[in-house]
């Protein structure tokens, strides 16, 4: 994979770190939704479910 611009790199590195959290066996992930992610997300065995409109996550 040639990922000589920056952002095909921080794309890149994003990836392979979600692909490395789904093989060490998370089981949630909090990701911005679109069309290709949906995809992407189900082949490394993620799904998606609804979120209550009142529910806030708190990331570190």
């Amino acid at each position: 994979m040639d990922v000589s611009e920056p952002a095909e790199r921080a794309q890149a590195a994003w990836f392979h770190g979600l692909a490395a959290a789904a093989r060490d066996g998370a089981v949630q992930a909090v990701l911005f939704p679109s069309p290709d992610g949906f995809h992407l997300h189900r082949s490394l065995g993620f799904t998606s479910v609804p979120v209550r409109p009142d529910r806030c996550f708190y990331l570190h």
